[in-house]
């Protein structure tokens, strides 16, 4: 019977880690090959974010990788990768017991679970499991492109406020107070912010900033465009503000849309309310016919079910959480 150390990663393990990913996650995959995205992505403060489970010959069997929001004891974390080798009985669990119980944290969220192999492992360690809704709103147009549309609905906004939406180039045009409620779940710091979306090595992302003139509440988007064959959407990839003021958003965001010369707008979400979104004009892909695809890099047209996991249900999840949004 092997006898497996479980320990944190060091930065000297990069090279062994990707050399995992590569021969037991999939072949040639990013992650296992770019190492400025795996830096980005894992490396921070001279911390890489893995635990590993690792033989008597210090060769990787398993490990799990994770992306923390902030610094400190009450930081939350995300997970992203979590791979062993076939053939080490439980030793996948054991990694993500040996996080859970050794990095200080607050909460933990997952998305992009697999529901097959991992649901019953996350049910019995007291995470709850939620599946990410997909919404969009398609631009008026004769023909669709990306999306297969057989529905082209597009539902009345029932919302209106004043706003001021203003497109922000670096985190120092942001307020200091879009970041002070620190009882969201996840708690996204400003220093992450700033990290996530001002200085990702690959994507270029689009910093939407909205002051409601009627009241004192700013909030702040992160949309990213896609482009098949001369062809573009918009996704809406983040959100930070009081979960109900979104739903105030989707004029403002129909006028960007139009502005790219989009399809569509369309994001996936955990959280938010129902009823608000689908006053505010989105529509549910799973209450439709349309194929509103996720994958871009190669293209599929195909919708696709994301699930999530969170240690505590009143967690508020986009497609930017956790590794959903990277480059394939």
């Amino acid at each position: 019977m092997n006898n497996y150390i479980i320990r944190f990663a060091n930065q000297n393990d990069t090279s062994s880690i990707m050399q995992f990913i590569n021969d037991f996650w999939r072949a040639n995959h990013i992650l296992a090959r770019n190492r400025e995205l795996f830096d980005w992505q894992y490396l921070s403060d001279n911390k890489l974010h893995f635990v590993l489970g690792v033989d008597n010959d210090n060769q990787i069997q398993g490990l799990i990788g994770y992306i923390a929001y902030d610094v400190g004891d009450k930081k939350d974390i995300a997970l992203a990768l979590w791979k062993s080798n076939p053939g080490c009985g439980y030793l996948g669990v054991q990694i993500l017991m040996y996080l859970i119980q050794n990095e200080p944290h607050r909460e933990i969220v997952c998305t992009g679970i697999n529901m097959r192999t991992t649901e019953l492992v996350y049910r019995k360690l007291g995470f709850s499991i939620g599946k990410m809704k997909q919404w969009y709103r398609l631009s008026p147009r004769e023909c669709y492109h990306i999306a297969s549309v057989k529905d082209s609905f597009i539902p009345p906004i029932h919302y209106s406020a004043d706003l001021d939406f203003v497109r922000c180039n670096s985190i120092d045009e942001l307020p200091t107070e879009l970041f002070s409620d620190t009882s969201c779940i996840p708690y996204k710091s400003k220093d992450y912010f700033e990290r996530r979306y001002f200085d990702h090595p690959i994507y270029k992302y689009l910093v939407y900033r909205s002051h409601n003139n009627n009241t004192r509440s700013d909030s702040v988007v992160v949309l990213r465009k896609e482009q098949v064959d001369g062809n573009c959407v918009v996704r809406l990839i983040d959100y930070i503000g009081v979960p109900a003021d979104f739903a105030l958003l989707t004029s403002e965001l129909d006028h960007l849309v139009k502005q790219y010369d989009a399809e569509y707008i369309d994001m996936y979400e955990f959280g938010l309310s129902d009823a608000e979104l689908i006053n505010a004009g989105w529509l549910c892909v799973d209450e439709r016919e349309n194929i509103i695809p996720n994958y871009f890099s190669p293209f599929e047209e195909k919708n696709i079910e994301i699930y999530c996991s969170t240690t505590n249900n009143k967690a508020l999840l986009f497609r930017g959480d956790g590794d959903q949004d990277r480059p394939n």
